[in-house]
């Protein structure tokens, strides 16, 4: 349908970015994880990030500041973070929640780090393996914790499609994670799920 009228504001998300358009009424959503832009970001590949005009939302602190660290002006440069559905992702009761870590594999019981009973203590890190998400840092650290109380256990909630991730290296013959990974004691999961099953975790 034709549209008698233009629009207000033009809101876009592609990839690459479409950088074109006036500043006031055309916002783009990006990201940034190394805390700069790169030229396969944008569409126009002619046009320097210095001289973007148009708006950006971007949904935290540290991707804005790749935005400006790369020439952006700052008050062309919105965060607004990712919002979730409470109705989705909420506390639920202690039943509910013991039936879903047999459903996933953690037996019931008590989940402290201090307690004697094998029943485990779960970490869960949703994110990717960028470098901005400290990925080494937090599988060291565990490994670490693992020792004294073992039984910790991590779940890493990744996403193989959209960053190529990670299973492969957190496996190789000289990882010092591969025996963690293979004995269940650090779980990986890489492959897209619902909102539902995410709010499971």
């Amino acid at each position: 349908t034709s549209i008698e009228s233009p629009p207000d504001i033009v809101l876009r998300l592609t990839w690459p970015m479409d950088l074109l358009g006036e500043s006031e009424k055309t916002w783009v959503f990006g990201t940034t994880e190394i805390l700069t832009c790169i030229d396969e970001m944008k569409k126009q590949k002619d046009l320097e990030w210095k001289d973007v005009r148009v708006r950006i939302l971007t949904p935290s602190h540290w991707s804005k500041r790749g935005f400006v660290n790369s020439g952006l002006d700052p008050s062309l440069v919105t965060v607004i973070p990712h919002g979730i559905d409470p109705q989705v992702y909420k506390p639920v009761s202690h039943a509910s929640r013991q039936l879903l870590r047999q459903k996933l594999g953690w037996h019931t019981g008590s989940s402290s780090l201090e307690s004697s009973e094998p029943f485990p203590f779960v970490f869960l890190s949703v994110g990717s393996t960028v470098g901005a998400k400290g990925m080494p840092n937090l599988l060291e650290s565990f490994a670490r914790l693992y020792r004294a109380h073992p039984q910790a256990r991590l779940v890493l909630k990744l996403q193989d499609d959209a960053y190529n991730s990670s299973l492969h290296r957190l496996t190789a013959p000289r990882s010092p994670y591969a025996t963690l990974i293979e004995s269940g004691v650090i779980r990986y999961i890489g492959s897209s799920l619902t909102s539902t099953q995410m709010a499971e975790l």
